[in-house]
């Protein structure tokens, strides 16, 4: 208590409130800008989610395709037969 009574001494209860008020300005001027970073990182971070998830299913898309296409080069060239389980289930149906 006695500092601040110091303070109220020092600056005079006219800069004391004056304080008080530019505190409170710039915290209202701060509060915003916090959000819009806040807001910027939590969209960089979800986009950045989104492109590792999007770039594993496409390594697995592609790993499917390049295992499909090895076992019609498998067959085409005579190594191994469709009936011996040459060909993988690639999600098409050949009737």
């Amino acid at each position: 208590m006695t500092i601040l009574l110091q303070l109220v001494a020092a600056v005079g209860w006219r800069g004391l409130i004056a304080g008080v008020v530019g505190a409170a300005l710039s915290a209202v001027a701060a509060y915003p800008a916090g959000r819009l970073v806040e807001r910027a990182v939590c969209k960089e971070r979800i986009v950045r989610r989104l492109a590792e998830v999007e770039l594993q299913n496409q390594e697995t898309r592609n790993a499917r395709i390049q295992e499909a296409l090895d076992a019609r080069r498998t067959v085409r060239h005579g190594n191994a037969s469709a009936a011996d389980g040459g060909l993988p289930d690639d999600g098409f149906r050949r009737d």
